[in-house]
């Protein structure tokens, strides 16, 4: 039990000052990406520092797996090195009895991860791109899970969904007169930007004139007058912006309307393989500790190159095989778990070559 408490707090400990080290470097590099910003609207270097605050959860959610792997080589590494560890082998303890240990510290990171990717990092993204678009486009009005509200010209209008910067779903049109009276209001299923300009889609409404009115309806209709595509560019429904229950909701919305899933299928999957290579990673630092390829005997510079070699590598194979996954039509869980699948493999190598 001791033992357990002992490697257990020594990788938690390990990985959380690694995680805050590296925060206050993503933070950093997330405020000077909003530099080019500053002065567009009411965009000011306050809104930079609030947006790179919002946007941390999310940067540290993704960067978790690298910091346990770094926290993790560091921790036990140090132990290795004041000959902890083979006290504890001499005493009896065998690498899996070690590793059994070791693991509960992953747990804990796991569940933070959990914690970060299902109840912090997504609101707080939502909320960080709300302000983004609000401060530099004064057109932007209220934005919600209700939709959003944009003052285009002499129209107000209301958008459910914003499905890509140039496709819009379930769009409520006000039309407002010279003397701001309601001329027109309209409903349309879709508004698709091309060739330089917007298409309403199946659209249907009343006009009001002089007393009288007059249906709208027509299966496409020019909107020549609308915002460019450029408002709705940060406010597109990323996989980022979502918890696993909004994933799960919204890829059954694209089901429902027979809009292509696989990409938020994919993300879905991902968001459970990740917390489970949180725990690979606080696995693999034990038999670099142990003296596998030199560690025990090993500096902190050496255990910080190999922490950053095998996270780097690690975090550019995941990115790489979710975009290929998209390019190839690979299946989403199939893309989504093929790098924690290796790196399963990888600690199981590992392990039994340091037995």
């Amino acid at each position: 039990m001791i033992v357990d408490r002992t490697l257990s707090r020594a990788v938690l400990i390990g990985a959380l000052l690694t995680l805050a080290a590296l925060g206050g470097l993503v933070y950093f590099l997330n405020f000077l990406a909003q530099i080019h910003n500053i002065g567009t609207g009411d965009f000011s270097v306050s809104t930079a520092l609030v947006f790179a605050g919002l946007t941390l959860p999310q940067s540290l959610y993704d960067i978790l797996p690298v910091a346990t792997l770094i926290g993790a080589l560091f921790a036990l590494g140090a132990m290795a090195a004041h000959q902890e560890l083979m006290i504890l082998r001499v005493a009896g303890a065998n690498l899996w009895r070690i590793a059994r240990a070791v693991l509960w510290g992953g747990l804990a990171l796991a569940l933070l991860t959990v914690l970060l990717g299902e109840f912090i990092a997504p609101p707080a993204k939502r909320i960080a791109e709300t302000l983004r678009v609000q401060k530099m486009y004064a057109q932007i009005g209220a934005i919600g899970s209700g939709g959003l509200w944009i003052k285009s010209g002499r129209d107000i209008v209301h958008i459910m969904n914003v499905e890509s910067s140039t496709q819009l779903f379930g769009l409520r049109i006000y039309t407002l007169d010279a003397e701001q009276g309601i001329a027109a209001v309209r409903e349309a299923a879709g508004a698709t930007f091309d060739d330089g300009h917007w298409t309403l889609n199946d659209v249907h409404g009343t006009r009001f004139l002089d007393g009288r009115t007059e249906l709208i309806q027509a299966a496409h209709s020019p909107w020549p007058a609308f915002v460019l595509p450029s408002v709705f560019e940060t406010l597109v429904v990323t996989p980022d912006n979502l918890s696993w229950r909004k994933l799960a909701s919204y890829i059954n919305y694209l089901h429902a309307n027979g809009l292509d899933s696989s990409r938020y299928e994919t993300a879905f999957w991902h968001k459970m393989a990740i917390p489970v290579s949180v725990l690979l990673m606080a696995l693999l630092a034990l038999p670099f500790s142990m003296g596998m390829g030199g560690m025990r005997s090993g500096g902190v510079g050496q255990r910080l190159a190999l922490g950053v070699g095998i996270g780097l590598a690690y975090y550019l194979l995941d990115r790489t095989v979710l975009e290929a996954g998209q390019g190839f039509h690979l299946a989403p869980l199939v893309a989504a778990w093929i790098p924690t699948a290796l790196l399963a493999i990888a600690v199981i190598i590992a392990m039994r070559r340091a037995k």
